[in-house]
């Protein structure tokens, strides 16, 4: 603790830090918190109090950071650090018993109370028949078979017991995770089977912490038609397609591609071309959309000369560079936004203008937010040598939608 420590795209913070200074800063805290959207830093004193995802001015051990660099002050290192705390929480364990192991113990209770009931019973009707039949003088003979009658009530309670219950619990149990395992769903303790099956329902909003963390793009808009995207996660191999088929390279498509591959500041190692594996580096929603880009192979000379970062007032990212020997400028960002300043929308290789399909765009973008999807918005603009930055993001080309 104390010390400075620089850091950039791409870093891991090795410490919990307290930000002093920082440049466009995002971070993926989703190991931590499970947000799989990177979160905006700011040197902004914050109450201590608030919950881990709030506290927009400190940076937490193991979260990556995915945009912009900057400085900070450890604070904590090791256990000390939040994910350190979690660590250490998991080797604690507290043993609290399930819903299944409160009804069998209440059962326990309510077997052993009518077993002692019944025992009774059975114990005072003998004394009452060897009382009929022996009369009140109590002989030797008369008190055997009390004893024998006291035997008899011992044997029926230990009889009644169900010696053999814990045991088909445990195998049943046992089953229950095995087949959950066949599932890739592994359980660490046996409670938690016994507690699932009392679940009916599980709510949840964190996308990352039940899936992998992992965006997709899975529809594109496109020439006003809907394209499916084969593929899951960041994994490169995979089919753009309209109507089941898949669809050829063209001008438009194109286009769209260097949008995703361009204006994006993520990195992708490929590891292995023939199953696809990659390593990462970036915001999700970018890597999704040069994961894209590199389903479709690809491969261009881009020379980047200029870039107007993504903010939280504009919603659109712009990025400058030379492309074929001509300066494009690629954008990306909220359709709706990227609407007002559009000028012209790209159709058959053609830039019409955008007033009759401004309806269509925004109804689709409207049909893929309902299917639960994250939607951006697609353009470029062809720029002259002496362009200038503050008009980048007017006037351009709609060229369509991605739905991650």
């Amino acid at each position: 603790p104390g010390d400075i420590i620089l850091f950039e795209d791409g870093d891991k913070f090795p410490a919990d830090l307290r930000l002093i200074k920082e440049f466009s800063l995002y971070v993926d805290e989703a190991i931590l918190t499970g947000e799989s959207a990177p979160v905006k830093k700011q040197l902004d004193i914050v109450d201590e109090k608030l919950i881990l995802a709030d506290r927009i001015n400190l940076g937490y051990m193991n979260t990556i950071i995915t945009r912009g660099n900057g400085e900070g002050i450890a604070i904590g290192t090791g256990m000390n650090t939040e994910i350190g705390k979690i660590a250490e929480s998991l080797q604690q364990e507290i043993v609290e018993p399930s819903p299944f192991q409160v009804e069998v113990n209440r059962f326990g209770k309510l077997l052993g109370i009518i077993i002692l009931l019944i025992c009774a019973g059975v114990f005072i009707i003998e004394i009452i028949l060897i009382m009929a039949t022996e009369g009140l003088a109590f002989g030797p003979e008369e008190i055997e078979h009390m004893i024998d009658a006291f035997k008899i009530a011992i044997s029926l309670a230990v009889s009644a017991v169900p010696e053999g219950l814990v045991v088909v619990i445990t195998v049943v149990l046992s089953i229950g995770m095995k087949k959950m395992a066949g599932r890739n769903a592994l359980v660490r303790k046996l409670t938690a089977v016994e507690t699932l099956g009392r679940v009916d329902v599980i709510c949840s909003d964190k996308t990352g912490t039940l899936t992998k963390n992992e965006m997709t793009v899975v529809k594109m808009y496109l020439n006003e038609k809907v394209l499916d995207v084969d593929g899951v996660g960041y994994n490169i191999i995979g089919d753009i397609k309209e109507s089941g088929n898949p669809v050829n390279m063209n001008p438009d498509l194109k286009r769209f591609l260097e949008v995703c591959l361009f204006c994006n500041n993520s990195n992708i190692n490929i590891l292995d071309q023939k199953t696809g594996e990659v390593s990462v580096v970036g915001d999700p929603t970018e890597i999704s959309m040069k994961v894209l880009a590199l389903k479709t192979k690809l491969n261009e000379s881009f020379e980047k000369l200029d870039e107007i970062p993504f903010d939280s007032d504009r919603k659109i990212m712009s990025v400058i560079g030379r492309l074929d020997g001509k300066i494009v400028a690629f954008i990306k960002g909220a359709p709706d936004i990227m609407m007002r300043n559009a000028s012209h929308v790209l159709l058959d290789g053609e830039s019409k203008s955008i007033e009759n399909a401004k309806d269509k765009i925004l109804n689709q973008n409207n049909e893929f937010a309902r299917g639960a999807l994250r939607v951006l918005g697609v353009a470029y603009k062809e720029l002259e040598a002496g362009y200038d930055l503050n008009n980048i993001e007017k006037d351009y080309t709609y060229i369509g939608l991605v739905g991650i």
